[in-house]
């Protein structure tokens, strides 16, 4: 295995062989060292490079276990079941728990799911929707993602999103991952 997964628990990299991660991707290699040591991170990289793994891998080997401890938003409902996937996998071998919340279907089986779940997945409506009902604690967020930045400006989400970032106002870590964004200001791959 390569030594940036080297620096993983052994729970993630066992998760790793079984889902066939031999090596990371250029995005993995240069963000995972950084998220590792507590550092800030805005990533871009192309749609398929590696940017969900990137995030979570270094998130989940910090965790450890409290409810609403990280929180990732979204700009839609495919995303959110899509990360949450990826959670799955390498969630295999630490028994974390999550939740996805996202609109147009019933609270209950989502309420439940929160109620103690370490990472949650959400998109922006729903989430500040539990928040207002006091359904989650944002300020108990230690690691906090906003996933592809530029949809979610281009869907309108950016004042939804500052609401939640003051929420989550005590959190140690926070990234943000887009796939064209920081592309049109600067030619990199990783802001630190």
């Amino acid at each position: 295995m390569n030594e940036v997964f080297n620096e993983l628990r052994e729970e993630l990299r066992k998760a790793l062989v079984d889902v066939g991660f031999e090596r990371p991707t250029e995005i993995q290699s240069l963000v995972i060292p950084k998220a590792l040591m507590g550092v800030d991170i805005a990533m871009q990289a192309r749609t398929g490079s590696g940017k969900t793994a990137a995030y979570l891998l270094p998130i989940m080997n910090s965790m450890v276990g409290k409810v609403t401890e990280s929180l990732v938003i979204v700009p839609t409902r495919e995303l959110a079941l899509q990360v949450a996937s990826h959670f799955m996998y390498f969630n295999k071998y630490l028994g974390f728990r999550h939740a996805v919340v996202y609109g147009g279907v019933p609270y209950d089986k989502q309420l439940s799911s929160v109620r103690d779940a370490s990472l949650v997945v959400a998109t922006p409506g729903r989430l500040l929707d539990l928040v207002r009902k006091s359904y989650i604690d944002l300020g108990r967020v230690d690691y906090f993602v906003i996933d592809e930045v530029d949809r979610m400006l281009d869907m309108g989400f950016i004042d939804d999103v500052r609401v939640i970032s003051s929420l989550a106002h005590n959190r140690k870590q926070t990234y943000a991952a887009t796939a064209t964004l920081l592309g049109k200001f600067m030619n990199c791959y990783v802001v630190l």
